[in-house]
């Protein structure tokens, strides 16, 4: 499954605070370490090994209200949620350091 876009806070709630962990990338469209991680991120997302992760996307430009409650600072940020709750997240365009987040579920 690829990422999916989250365009509103009531959808980002919504997709948050399932019991399926999630993994959003909070980008904007100019930021070139988001450029560069993008293909690996929509890798990521479709690997078998990940289809218990619900992948989404949240571009700062069209989701600021999603980005103050978030406490989004720097960009690329990848979060992982998980019932509503942070459960961790890292601020680097490193594909590594993604694929760990991604990893994190299985080790709940």
């Amino acid at each position: 499954m690829s990422a999916t876009p989250v365009k509103s806070l009531e959808q980002f709630h919504e997709v948050i605070s399932g019991s399926t962990p999630t993994l959003v990338a909070f980008w904007m469209v100019w930021n070139e370490p988001w450029r560069k991680m993008t293909p690996s991120f929509e890798s990521i997302s479709k690997e078998a090994e990940y289809s218990g992760i619900n992948f989404r996307t949240v571009n700062l430009d069209e989701g600021q209200d999603i980005v103050e409650e978030a406490g989004i600072k720097v960009i690329p940020t990848f979060m992982l949620y998980k019932d509503g709750v942070q459960i961790d997240g890292v601020n680097a365009a490193l594909p590594d350091h993604v694929k760990k987040l991604a990893q994190q579920p299985n080790e709940l």
